[in-house]
């Protein structure tokens, strides 16, 4: 393989690479992903892979031309930023999560078309086990609200999250809507954990020390995060801003990716929220809809969803 002079003789974690990787522009996440795994079947080094002229990383790791001359253009200023970036992840107990190594959630592996290759992850990462590798027992569960819902969907909404929270369900939420916000509130007011998926990178969301609310301006009471109860992760570059509509799509899948069941409580036929329980449906997994609800609830009770029955066995009757 031809190779260009490496641009430092010091030796690069692969943490630092995974970063200089996830910051260079036009590398998403699909030639991530590919690259990081060529990285383990070659046995090659970060270092030797960044020795490598740009010509290989375009044919035999797959970046874009651009991207391998970004890469090769900003290199000293992409390997200076990930050791920045690096160290501000083990300063406020970041965690980087990796695709295909140990931590990273199985949910995802499992129920996500192309899971990200990289989480930025601070909290209770206990929060992603799955339930049989934990004790006392529990799942995970999302609940579908679309935009606009009703007084009366939200109250429904407050009932069924009390009632799995108390079964040893963990929500499953973001921050930036609504019915994401009134969910998480609703298990803060029982002291229970809450799994937070963003649409943007988690520096933005949560500014320099990782420590601002993440609801700053909702239009409800500020919510609480606890580090060891609560986990905020994010799959999007640290400082991104949300890319809507990309960024929102991406962190509705995640959110329902990451669930062992689905409540479909109040959801229009046109919007995402239909999207996402149709395709989980679809794959076979827990998909319930509660009673009522706008014409997506309908159409999913056609499309063999089940219809949600909180009796107090409810829970133990779910897998």
């Amino acid at each position: 393989m031809p190779s260009s002079k490496p641009s430092t003789s010091e030796p690069i974690s692969l943490t630092r690479l995974k970063l200089a990787l996830h910051l260079t522009p036009h590398i998403g996440e699909r030639t991530l992903v590919y690259v990081l795994r060529r990285l383990v079947v070659e046995r090659m080094s970060p270092s030797e892979f960044l020795s490598l002229h740009p010509d290989v990383w375009t044919s035999e790791f797959a970046l874009k031309q651009e991207a391998a001359d970004a890469l090769a253009d900003q290199k000293d200023a992409l390997l200076k930023a990930s050791e920045v970036l690096s160290q501000a992840l083990r300063l406020h107990g970041i965690a980087l999560l990796t695709l295909g190594e140990t931590g990273y959630p199985a949910r995802l592996e499992q129920n996500d078309a192309a899971p990200p290759p990289l989480l930025y992850a601070l909290g209770n990462l206990s929060l992603l086990s799955p339930a049989s590798q934990k004790e006392p027992p529990h799942f995970t569960f999302a609940l579908a609200l679309s935009n606009n819902p009703t007084p009366e969907a939200l109250e429904k909404q407050d009932e069924i999250a009390r009632t799995l929270a108390l079964a040893g369900g963990i929500a499953v939420t973001g921050h930036d809507r609504l019915p994401y916000q009134r969910l998480a509130l609703s298990l803060q007011r029982l002291n229970k954990p809450t799994l937070y998926v963003l649409d943007k990178g988690i520096r933005k969301a949560m500014k320099s020390h990782f420590e601002a609310p993440l609801f700053p301006a909702a239009r409800i009471r500020e919510t609480e995060f606890e580090k060891t109860r609560d986990l905020v992760i994010s799959p999007f570059r640290p400082d991104d801003d949300t890319l809507a509509p990309h960024s929102l799509r991406r962190r509705d899948r995640l959110i329902f990716a990451l669930a062992d069941v689905i409540v479909a409580v109040d959801v229009n036929p046109s919007g995402g929220m239909f999207t996402e329980c149709k395709i989980a449906l679809k794959a076979g997994r827990a998909v319930f809809v509660a009673e009522g609800g706008r014409d997506g609830n309908q159409k999913l009770r056609a499309l063999g969803a089940k219809a949600l029955d909180l009796h107090p066995l409810f829970a133990s009757q779910l897998f």
